[in-house]
């Protein structure tokens, strides 16, 4: 097929089954194996018995914030791994969290991930210069700006967004298209969440609002950070988060209609790429 054949797409999904297979952790989807049989490539890997959480919150509405919390808590232990790996995930959203029947929350899709090493010593990798590469409503303003400039606090920024969405049931910046919602990104404050959720616990809300700040260096500064103060707000949601002192504002940027392009990996590697779930 044309996707099997196009190099850029065989060179994601080799990478993302590369970076996949040297992640081993609870919280995260196995991959064994990858290939090419008779023309087609081929990825091996865990079969998971549930939703995304996603679909989660599509059927719910909205999450208890306890529940949203725990599987919050897992995907930062999962990131905490991958980040130890040199790995940045750069497309942490709902539909990329699996939710199992014993509750067990597990990331998936490395589709976008950057390894940190190799991409910086190519000097190019497989992030286009000047291009954003992501989900706009998860995407951190630096990310939108340049993919290349995402860090591990991207994921952070992310894996917040998707907290908020989880526990107020609407995503903190919508609009019309990829490019007003990014535009919203840079230039705009998210309602707290406790706006959305009057009876939100002010600690929760607090954390959520200091995982979408704007400048990396007002969020949480990793995902071993992020657990112990999950696991604080957890220990008494009730407390107000102590704010830091907002750092200098990341110059913003003009995002034109045209100047922007949205690469959704779902659609690359579901194009002619067979992938194969193994039950355990």
């Amino acid at each position: 097929s044309k996707a099997a054949s196009d190099k850029e797409v065989v060179a994601r999904f080799q990478r993302e089954a590369n970076l996949c297979a040297k992640i081993k952790h609870p919280n995260v989807v196995g991959v064994y194996d990858c290939g090419l049989d008779r023309g087609v490539h081929f990825l091996t890997m865990d079969f998971v018995d549930g939703l995304t959480l996603a679909a989660v919150v599509e059927e719910q509405g909205k999450l208890e914030w306890k529940e949203a919390a725990g599987y919050i808590i897992q995907i930062a232990r999962a990131l905490e791994h991958v980040h130890g790996q040199g790995i940045i995930h750069r497309d942490i959203k709902p539909a990329n969290i699996l939710i199992d029947d014993q509750k067990v929350a597990k990331l998936a899709d490395l589709g976008l991930a950057k390894q940190v090493d190799n991409d910086e010593a190519s000097g190019a990798g497989l992030t286009m210069q000047g291009i954003a590469m992501g989900s706009p409503a998860y995407m951190p303003p630096e990310q939108i700006r340049n993919a290349k400039e995402a860090t591990h606090l991207a994921d952070v920024y992310a894996l917040g967004a998707t907290f908020y969405q989880t526990v107020t049931g609407v995503i903190p910046f919508d609009g019309k298209n990829g490019t007003e919602v990014m535009t919203k990104v840079l230039r705009e404050e998210a309602a707290p969440a406790i706006t959305h959720v009057p009876t939100l616990p002010q600690g929760v809300s607090d954390l959520i609002q200091s995982m979408l700040a704007k400048n990396p260096a007002d969020r949480p500064q990793g995902a071993a950070v992020l657990i112990q103060e999950l696991e604080s707000v957890l220990a008494d949601p009730v407390r107000p988060r102590a704010r830091k002192r907002p750092a200098a504002r990341l110059a913003t940027r003009k995002v034109s209609q045209t100047g922007v392009a949205i690469v959704i990996i779902a659609a690359v590697l579901a194009v002619a790429l067979v992938v194969v779930l193994v039950r355990h």
